[in-house]
C-alpha cells in the first residue's frame, strides 16, 4: 500500500467518485478534516513554546465552532502549567477532537475547510509513494490522507448463530 513522506501507511484508497454517487459527501470532508488535523498537530510539535502551540490549536478550533473553542479555553485556563503542557502533548500525540456543527449552522463545512487551507500555508494534500520492483515511486496525484471510520458489515452464518 502507498505511504506518505512522513511514513504514514495508507490502509484504504477510496474512489472519490463512488462516494459522491452512492452516499453523502461527508466521508470526503471527514478525510480532509482528519488530514488537516494531523498536519496541525505536526506543526504544533515544531513550535518552540507552549503558548504558540496553544494559539495554533485555538485558531484551528475557532474555525469550526466558537462554542467549542470557548469551552476549550475555559478548560485550558483552569489547568496548572504542568497540566497545560500535558494537555498540549496529548493533543500532539493523540490528535484533535473536533465538534462539527450540523450543516445548517453558521457556515458550510466545504467553506470552512477551504478557509483553513487558505489560512495555513503549511496545510496541503499529501504526496504519496509506492514501492514497486524494489524502488520507491512518487505517485502523480496528491491526496488527502486522513482517518476515516468504516464499519464492516458481517453476515451471520448458520455456524456463527449457535
Amino acid at each position: 500500500m502507498p505511504f506518505t513522506e512522513d511514513g504514514v501507511r495508507v490502509d484504504l484508497l477510496l474512489n472519490l467518485l463512488a462516494i459522491i454517487n452512492r452516499t453523502t459527501s461527508m466521508p470526503l470532508f471527514e478525510l480532509a478534516i482528519t488530514s488537516i488535523s494531523r498536519q496541525i498537530t505536526k506543526k504544533m510539535a515544531t513550535l518552540p513554546t507552549l503558548t504558540e502551540k496553544n494559539n495554533l490549536l485555538v485558531e484551528y478550533l475557532s474555525m469550526f465552532s466558537k462554542k467549542e473553542v470557548n469551552e476549550y479555553l475555559d478548560y485550558y485556563n483552569s489547568l496548572t502549567d504542568r497540566e497545560k503542557e500535558e494537555s498540549i502533548e496529548d493533543t500532539i500525540e493523540n490528535g484533535i477532537y473536533l465538534y462539527q456543527p450540523p450543516i445548517h449552522e453558521e457556515e458550510a463545512i466545504f467553506h470552512r475547510i477551504n478557509r483553513i487551507i487558505q489560512r495555513f500555508d503549511f496545510i496541503h494534500p499529501d504526496t504519496i509513494y509506492v514501492k514497486k520492483w524494489g524502488r520507491t515511486y512518487k505517485t502523480l496525484n496528491t491526496n488527502w490522507i486522513g482517518d476515516m471510520y468504516i464499519l464492516e458489515q458481517f453476515e451471520a452464518r448458520s455456524s456463527d448463530a449457535a
